[in-house]
């Protein structure tokens, strides 16, 4: 009987931790989606006051991404600062 708990228990625990698995993966694919659909319209504020397309931008993206380490601020935020001086 015991056996049979241990093992019920091993199993429940399992399918337990998969579904936690499940969920946390769920929740940093969408918010890596929504941080891309965000920096995506930071790109796009740029693009309208220049001559600069945003598929042209995200090729400078690792420059944004460094520049925004040195700074301490994220990728998104050195954007929006950007697209405010090119406006």
């Amino acid at each position: 009987m015991n056996n049979t708990l241990d093992r019920l228990k091993s199993r429940i625990t399992y399918v337990l931790s998969l579904t936690n698995v499940y969920y946390q993966l769920r929740r940093v694919l969408t918010q890596t989606l929504n941080d891309v659909n965000n920096i995506d319209k930071a790109f796009a504020s740029i693009a309208m006051v220049t001559e600069k397309t945003v598929n042209g931008l995200w090729e400078h993206y690792g420059e944004y991404a460094q520049l925004a380490q040195k700074l301490g601020q994220s990728t998104e935020s050195a954007i929006k600062t950007s697209a405010l001086f090119y406006q």
